[in-house]
């Protein structure tokens, strides 16, 4: 059965939004490591990956805003897309879940 983030063009015209929630699972950056899943956003959209584009979109947008009106130095690394559309994850924060069971079984598959 084809998902419906793997559809066609003319497909995607004929879906109906839907409010899907976008979870994250294991991962570690630097000196964190996550311990259970997190949900980061609820966003409507027509597919799954649409949606977690736009959410990378709006956070990236967002911090630098907060930078800018913070006159805070902007570290080149800022500057750099971590979207990563052909796993439809985030450099930093790996995978992006459509539901917290998936996220969880991650940390399940995580070899430390």
């Amino acid at each position: 059965m084809k998902k419906v983030n793997d559809s066609e063009p003319s497909e995607i015209k004929r879906l109906k939004f839907k409010t899907w929630e976008i979870w994250v699972g294991y991962y570690k950056h630097e000196d964190f490591e996550a311990k259970e899943p997190e949900l980061l956003a609820s966003i409507s959209c027509r597919t799954f990956r649409a949606a977690c584009f736009l959410f990378e979109l709006e956070s990236t947008i967002s911090i630098i805003k907060h930078i800018e009106e913070t006159d805070q130095f902007m570290l080149p690394e800022y500057y750099r897309f971590n979207y990563e559309h052909e796993t439809n994850s985030n450099r930093i924060l790996g995978k992006y879940y459509e539901s917290e069971s998936e996220a969880a079984d991650s940390f399940s598959q995580e070899v430390h």
